[in-house]
């Protein structure tokens, strides 16, 4: 993690609020927590990575949890790439 991050085992969850993002947490927390798992998911993930890409990362300087996380939010919450930057800044309080 980065100085600053916040594990996702450490987040508290509010299955009150309203918000798209709560309900995606326990799934990311339980893939998260269940290691051997781990390496079968992310060799699932790398193989649809696209040719020429970094075999630990999907971006540069991305490795494949955060692609992960990054793709399941995009899913789970329908949309682009785009709004992630500012869901992220939104939820880091």
């Amino acid at each position: 993690m980065d100085p600053g991050e916040i594990g996702i085992a450490d987040i508290e969850l509010n299955f009150v609020s309203r918000e798209d993002i709560p309900p995606l947490l326990p799934g990311l927390r339980h893939l998260n927590g269940y290691e051997p798992f781990r390496p079968h998911l992310f060799a699932l993930l790398g193989a649809h990575r696209l040719p020429g890409a970094i075999r630990k990362a999907g971006l540069p300087g991305m490795e494949m949890w955060r692609v992960l996380v990054m793709s399941g939010a995009m899913q789970g919450l329908g949309c682009e790439i785009d709004r992630l930057p500012r869901v992220g800044k939104e939820h880091m309080t």
